[in-house]
């Protein structure tokens, strides 16, 4: 179900991606550039930032939930939780010059291994595409504040 997703989230990506290639020469007018990217481009480094920086992401899986905290000074705290359980891990996050978005789990999760995600909006979906383009990819919603309780 999730590969399948993810499967059709590169679809709409790439689709959307070849749809707006031109072929026209002119210079795109500044003043009709949207603000606010949805699934057409992804998100700015500032943009972001501004989107995760002391608010909750938060998602739900087949078999589980999870909540990850992105605090102001590059830590993150998260929790998933299920029928296996609970757990909980830290890490912490950047957004890069290329505007990702890494983050690495310090305890288990991941493999302990630093992972990078362009950022899409879809309404208020964010999703994150991995951009090795493995299955690690995964959508969640914001809320604002520390919510991982």
């Amino acid at each position: 179900m999730v590969k399948q997703r993810l499967a059709t989230i590169a679809i709409t990506v790439t689709a959307l991606a070849l749809a707006s290639c031109s072929s026209t020469t002119e210079p795109e007018d500044p003043a009709k550039t949207p603000t606010g990217p949805t699934i057409e481009g992804a998100l700015t480094g500032d943009q972001i930032k501004s989107l995760i920086t002391g608010n909750t992401g938060y998602g739900q899986e087949e078999k589980f939930q999870w909540r990850t905290y992105y605090a102001s000074d590059g830590t993150a705290r998260g929790r998933i939780w299920g029928s296996f359980g609970q757990e909980r891990d830290q890490g912490n996050w950047e957004v890069t010059p290329e505007s990702q978005l890494c983050r690495q789990w310090r305890q288990k999760w991941g493999n302990r291994k630093r992972a990078c995600f362009e950022i899409y909006k879809d309404g208020e979906q964010v999703k994150l595409i991995n951009i090795d383009g493995n299955a690690d990819s995964y959508e969640m919603m914001i809320v604002s504040g520390d919510k991982v309780e």
